[in-house]
């Protein structure tokens, strides 16, 4: 029986030791790519960036108040844009502290922002032209 019982520990250490490991470095240096179970593609391409399509950064504040979800607003953007032809990525990172919702977009080396959410219907226009602008160049 106790055979049996230090096997069983044995198979469940060599599963749980690298999660818990690449979980520690992912708490220590902040990197999704090793984080695991959990690296989507949008949330490394706003970590690593250098993507031609336009990343879509929204910072979520935890006392926020909006009349739409995370996921809903995530939809939303990535439709605005889908709608003009263009893949957009959306990253939606939590802000402690704060009431807001405040969005950036990152096209190419350009930087949009940050703005308000009420602001992003405006936005959606420069940001396709920027983007277009440097498609061409």
């Amino acid at each position: 029986m106790t055979q049996n019982l230090n096997y069983i520990l044995a198979i469940i250490a060599v599963v749980v030791t690298p999660t818990a490991s690449m979980l520690g470095y992912f708490a220590v240096t902040g990197d999704p790519s090793l984080r695991p179970l959990s690296a989507t593609v949008d949330t490394l391409r706003g970590f690593f960036g250098g993507s031609d399509d336009i990343l879509i950064e929204v910072a979520w504040g935890d006392r926020a108040k909006a009349n739409m979800s995370e996921a809903e607003l995530k939809s939303t953007l990535r439709s605005a844009f889908l709608s003009k032809g263009i893949d957009a990525h959306v990253v939606i990172t939590p802000r402690k502290g704060s009431n807001r919702i405040i969005v950036s977009y990152k096209v190419g080396a350009s930087r949009i922002g940050p703005m308000r959410l009420a602001e992003t219907p405006r936005a959606v226009q420069s940001v396709v032209a920027a983007y277009r602008m440097g498609k061409r160049s």
